[in-house]
């Protein structure tokens, strides 16, 4: 219920600026929400209060109530740029459907290198925060390496959905050297998602083996995302209606082309990413962009309906500054499965546009 809150709040400070329609974010119980309400009717405004800003910076943690805290500024110019482009080039019944399939994203957004970074905020490279305890992570005796570190106090506000825990740690790793795609069943070694509590835990240097990028802090920024033309939802919907790739393609134009992601779509969904991870974390083996996989879908059964599929964690880009260059033009994709969030279950698939 704290989604729809979010909405009821956001359609009442869009009234008090005199007019236009209502615009939302999907609700979790149904993504229709977004759909219906970004073409609702003006209403006639109450008396007017202060306006959103268009780019806010990012609110001091507060676990107990980082839900209720969510700010609407971010959203604002993603909707209502959404609704133009829908009303310009497509009939009602097509941006229906398309509308239904948005969904809220954190971006995280890399700073400049900083060497006083806080030792618990988000960043990507330098060395993690790790409980004493706790054993670096390994594979066959070799030292992953550390790829980021996501501080959900500061990503919490802008989760709406409620897809992440409040408050902790999580730690992303990965060793392979590029030969671990996420393919094969015997990959799920070759990285892991830890959730730690960040109480107790010190700063620890990487071991001998490990390869350490350079450190860039990370700010959340939210936004709004629909799949790209090649994921599972998008061909049925282009061939009912070209213009849709043509929405696509104005609404992702101005945005950067670095593009590190907790949840939402991600950018890369041809051959499908969520079939890959269902099989291969099933113990069958897909082979390069899951073609190896023939007749495998029937024994685990029909797929999921997308919001009950495996979902985007976090999506890693080739970083040129922090020294990730993964391929050309590549990406990490971290996926957890359906159900409470469990890191352990992470599966991840290395993938290039």
């Amino acid at each position: 219920m704290r989604l729809r809150e979010f909405f009821q709040r956001l359609f009442r400070r869009r009234r008090a600026r005199g007019g236009g329609s209502p615009h939302h974010r999907p609700a979790p119980q149904s993504v229709e929400v977004a759909a219906s309400a970004i073409s609702s009717p003006p209403v006639a405004p109450p008396p007017p209060v202060t306006p959103p800003l268009a780019t806010p910076a990012p609110e001091p943690p507060a676990p107990a109530t980082a839900h209720a805290a969510t700010p609407a500024a971010d959203s604002w110019p993603d909707t209502l740029r959404l609704r133009r482009l829908t009303d310009e080039l497509l009939p009602p019944p097509v941006a229906t459907r398309l509308l239904a399939l948005v969904r809220p994203t954190i971006d995280v957004v890399p700073a400049d290198v900083d060497a006083d970074l806080d030792p618990a905020s988000s960043r990507i490279g330098g060395n993690p925060l790790l409980p004493p305890q706790l054993r670096w992570p390994h594979r066959d005796g070799a030292p992953l390496s550390f790829l980021a570190q996501v501080r959900l106090e500061e990503v919490a506000p802008y989760d709406v959905e409620g897809a992440l825990p409040p408050s902790g740690l999580l730690l992303f790793f990965y060793g392979g050297a590029e030969d671990a795609w996420g393919f094969d069943p015997d990959d799920r070694l070759s990285w892991r998602v830890l959730l730690v509590d960040p109480a107790g835990a010190r700063v620890r240097a990487a071991p001998t083996g490990a390869e350490v990028f350079t450190e860039r802090g990370l700010r959340p920024q939210p936004v709004l995302t629909l799949p790209d033309r090649w994921s599972e939802p998008m061909p049925a919907l282009l061939a009912a209606e070209p213009a849709v790739a043509d929405v696509l393609a104005r609404f992702d134009a101005d945005r950067p082309r670095l593009r590190h992601r907790l949840l939402g779509w991600a950018q890369d969904g041809h051959d499908s990413m969520q079939r890959v991870c269902r099989l291969a974390a099933s113990g069958v083996y897909t082979g390069a962009g899951a073609a190896g996989a023939a007749g495998a879908d029937l024994r685990l059964g029909p797929a999921p309906d997308p919001t009950r599929d495996w979902r985007l964690l976090l999506q890693l880009d080739s970083d040129d500054v922090a020294g990730m260059v993964w391929g050309d033009e590549c990406r990490l994709y971290f996926w957890v499965p359906p159900g409470p969030f469990d890191p352990t279950a992470a599966w991840m698939v290395w993938r290039c546009g």
